[in-house]
């Protein structure tokens, strides 16, 4: 029995670039029709699950606007659909109609949770005239930051900071400034964290199996990471010392 041959890197971008190129099924519903026509991600399989829950949500919408244009129209594009929750284009102060809690139910959530973190808002954030969906979004995961970062790799929303830091809000929402920094910040600081974790991973590797000190090793309670924790174990250190 032959074994396959490994691809060549040739033959692997060929078949992504041929990938890339297949169109998404449209999205069908007993009343309208939804067609992808939006950047496509580097899986075409994101872009399929993508149109699946949109057009799920799009069954369920409280959109004054998307339900106005279902209405007029029983086909809508992806980008028409998301402008449509997104006040067309507008940039309300602030608006108790909006249906993003909805969105996010059926759309954002899934598609972090199906490992879509950094195609989903890469290609929200290439979407013109959908400034306050976009903050929605970001919004959403800030509120969500813990059970995310359970689950992502750092690099990965590292990636998702540096293409939103380069996204014009010229048109945006006050407040989108203010943000992206904190989103941004968080980045950096969990990047920190996973760094300053190595290091004292790194260290102990240096100094295993040498002897230390009684007192570390009769008061692991009273120490972190190599450190005296409080005033009065210092204190009993000292004491230790002096004998």
């Amino acid at each position: 029995m032959k074994k396959r041959s490994k691809q060549t890197l040739e033959e692997k971008l060929l078949n992504l670039e041929q990938e890339l190129k297949v169109p998404v099924a449209p999205y069908h519903d007993q009343n309208f029709t939804l067609t992808y026509d939006l950047e496509m991600p580097s899986q075409t399989k994101m872009a399929g699950e993508f149109l699946s829950v949109l057009g799920k949500y799009c069954s369920k919408t409280k959109s004054e606007n998307l339900l106005r244009s279902m209405s007029q129209k029983n086909q809508l594009s992806v980008s028409e659909v998301l402008r449509a929750i997104s006040f067309n284009g507008r940039v309300p102060y602030y608006s108790a109609n909006d249906d993003f809690e909805n969105f996010h139910n059926f759309v954002t959530r899934y598609l972090i949770e199906s490992g879509w973190l950094i195609d989903f808002p890469k290609i929200i954030l290439r979407v013109q005239g959908i400034a306050m969906l976009r903050l929605s979004i970001f919004k959403y995961i800030l509120k969500n930051w813990n059970w995310i970062i359970a689950i992502y790799d750092f690099r990965v929303l590292e990636e998702l900071a540096i293409h939103y830091g380069q996204v014009s809000l010229k048109n945006s929402a006050i407040e989108e400034d203010a943000l992206r920094r904190e989103f941004i910040r968080k980045v950096l600081k969990q990047e920190i964290a996973e760094l300053e974790q190595k290091l004292e991973e790194n260290i102990l590797k240096i100094i295993d199996g040498s002897e230390r000190n009684d007192f570390f090793i009769k008061n692991k309670l009273a120490t972190k990471n190599g450190r005296i924790a409080n005033r009065s174990s210092y204190r009993k250190a000292k004491n230790m010392t002096r004998r």
